[in-house]
């Protein structure tokens, strides 16, 4: 159902591949540890994720053309499905993990081409560097605590399986995810 009552809707939409399992938990406990002792940084903004799309905009979206687009991009992207973390990143304004995988940037690239854009105000802009931010916009002070946080916390290699999802961003940082798909790895032949 549309909101009647608001004359122009400009939904802000994304698309996020997101890790579920060992390392999901070990970050959601990193960012709620980290917030406690140096404050919240500009990644406590989002959920842990991997940037597939940069955000893009439409006036009257129709979340089922979006979803049947995704849908088709990752069956385009082939079966096989890997999304392996790389390095653990600590700049000192930047704190993040590494992302090694051509089957996400496949897919950003067909749904970017696949997108309804009758509507949409912007154009759907894949992702080259694939990461997972972990802080960034934190005081110069707070880098190497957090740095320390996040080699206590946060086992890069502990075990994950991802979901690719579509997201809504709203006001006030609140997100809906309106669909998201499992990213099942390739089984591979004996």
């Amino acid at each position: 159902m549309r909101d009647t009552c608001t004359v122009t809707s400009r939904a802000t939409l994304i698309v996020y591949a997101c890790p579920v399992g060992a390392l999901a938990r070990s970050l959601a406990r990193y960012f709620r540890v980290a917030a406690e002792r140096f404050g919240p940084n500009e990644a406590h903004a989002y959920m842990p994720h991997v940037t597939v799309t940069g955000f893009f905009h439409d006036t009257d979206p129709d979340l089922g053309d979006y979803s049947a687009a995704l849908d088709q991009a990752m069956r385009q992207a082939g079966t096989t499905c890997s999304v392996a973390v790389g390095d653990l990143l600590l700049n000192d304004d930047f704190h993040g993990l590494t992302i090694e995988s051509p089957w996400l940037q496949a897919v950003g690239s067909e749904f970017a081409a696949r997108a309804p854009a009758a509507t949409r105000t912007d154009a759907v802009r894949p992702k080259d560097w694939l990461h997972l931010s972990l802080a960034y916009g934190f005081a110069p002070a707070a880098a190497d605590g957090l740095a320390q946080l996040v080699r206590e916390i946060v086992d890069p290699w502990s075990p994950c399986t991802w979901e690719l999802r579509l997201y809504e961003r709203h006001g006030g940082n609140r997100w809906v995810a309106h669909q998201s798909w499992p990213i099942r790895p390739a089984r591979l032949s004996r």
